[in-house]
């Protein structure tokens, strides 16, 4: 679906390990898998806010993506979803787009 998903630390934990906003890019079935320091190595262990984007077209500058859903999902003094990144490889529920 080409959904664009950004996991904010809410630890000042990440900020120690160099972690700040991270974001990727979901499948057609709307799976994703993140990357800090590398392409798709994850996401260090701690809680997360989680904001998603549904840009009509996806752009390197993202400045120019209108989002389908509105910003119902992007605000980050608001996050819609919260997600704990455990050690190891993490499943999440799905994030239910009302």
């Amino acid at each position: 679906a080409e959904a664009r998903v950004y996991f904010a630390p809410t630890s000042a934990q990440h900020a120690e390990l160099g972690v700040g906003l991270t974001d990727t890019v979901t499948n057609e079935d709307g799976k994703f898998i993140l990357g800090t320091y590398g392409h798709s190595d994850g996401v260090p262990e701690g809680q997360y806010e989680v904001r998603i984007v549904w840009p009509t077209g996806l752009s390197s500058t993202r400045d120019d993506e209108v989002d389908r859903l509105r910003g119902r999902y992007n605000n980050p003094t608001k996050p819609a979803f919260v997600v704990d990144v455990k050690p190891g490889t993490n499943d999440l529920p799905p994030f239910n787009l009302r």
